[in-house]
């Protein structure tokens, strides 16, 4: 019996309080919020969840304390095998959360137990590894350069997800990595901070064009090429739409071995250097309403990892499915998203 790869998610596990409110609080406001709920959080924790409920063999690594064994309870009581979460001195550490009904959000994450992770504690995960298993890391441990650089020698593939994004992020990081995760804001942030800006040829502009290849797997899949071809152009009369693309195009130069996936509003890129370009949207005007809100690109990351390390045939039908089932999570909550992802695929 072949075996099935493994996913090692590497990232934060925490206590989320998530705020509802009218409006994003802004200086001097002092507001009181619709609703408090307080859940399972932390991005390796949603993460690690949603890939166990695509029927994958995920292991969660990460630090927590004392009072946050019940995310670990929560974690295995879902089958994610939680032998390598490690209990530390330190505090789980809290994720604070603002949302709005317009799908707004704003994130602020407090010292966390996974910000005090060692490099005994990562080699001792890597040490697990077979070949054929993934490293999926967050930019919310400490030591990520080392995890990402040694996966990286051990010949483990290496997706990142680059949030929050700061200068703990590092460019050997991206260069080692060979999937980079990144929204529009943070991707403008990097590009801002490179050294020296690349120029961009002729030979450089991404084409948007899809090869008969993934032309065949849209009509296999029951999409009339006539009418939905719009789906998978940019409209770069767009100003965004122009400047993301533009942004994408010289950070796919700077990180040339790197294949980068820059994710919009109900929308998403993925280009590496003159190799891939291509593009998905699916905006529903009727989806104004966002409850999932700033876990919308946690469900589009998880979803396109998982159908990388099972559907490899074609990124195009990888980037559909994830953008489908990223959509499709509107007006739930994420527990209840997950539980109802990746069948139309996986069964």
């Amino acid at each position: 019996m072949e075996r099935r790869p493994r996913a090692f998610i590497f990232g934060a596990i925490a206590h989320t309080h998530v705020f509802d409110l009218d409006n994003l609080v802004a200086a001097g406001d002092n507001v009181i919020p619709s609703q408090l709920s307080v859940m399972e959080g932390g991005t390796g924790l949603r993460l690690s969840y949603l890939l166990e409920r695509a029927m994958f063999g995920v292991q969660a690594c990460g630090w927590i304390g004392e009072d946050g064994t019940s995310l670990r309870d929560f974690l295995k009581y879902h089958g994610v095998s939680t032998g390598l979460i490690y209990l530390s001195d330190y505090p789980t550490g809290n994720e604070i959360v603002q949302r709005t009904r317009k799908g707004e959000y704003s994130v602020i994450l407090e010292p966390l137990a996974s910000s005090f992770i060692e490099r005994w504690y990562i080699d001792s995960c890597l040490y697990r590894m077979r070949p054929g298993d993934w490293v999926v890391a967050t930019n919310q441990i400490n030591e990520l350069s080392y995890l990402i650089e040694q996966a990286h020698l051990r010949g483990y593939p290496v997706a990142l997800y680059a949030t929050p994004f700061n200068d703990c992020l590092s460019d050997d990081d991206i260069r080692h990595s060979d999937y980079l995760f990144i929204n529009e804001k943070d991707a403008q942030a990097l590009l801002d901070r490179a050294e020296v800006q690349p120029e961009i040829t002729t030979a450089d502009h991404f084409n948007w064009v899809l090869s008969p290849r993934d032309v065949q797997h849209c009509i296999d899949r029951g999409k009339y090429w006539d009418y939905s071809v719009a789906e998978y152009i940019p409209d770069t009369r767009r100003p965004k739409e122009a400047s993301t693309i533009a942004t994408l195009e010289r950070l796919a130069k700077l990180y040339p071995t790197t294949t980068i996936i820059v994710m919009g509003f109900w929308k998403a890129y993925v280009a590496r250097y003159r190799s891939i370009s291509l593009y998905r949207d699916d905006w529903n005007p009727l989806m104004t309403i966002d409850s999932v809100g700033p876990w919308r690109d946690d469900i589009f990351v998880a979803s396109f990892v998982a159908c990388l390390m099972h559907k490899t045939d074609s990124l195009i039908d990888v980037l559909d499915h994830s953008v489908q089932l990223e959509t499709s999570s509107a007006h739930s909550k994420w527990q209840d998203v997950f539980t109802r992802m990746l069948f139309d695929w996986v069964l």
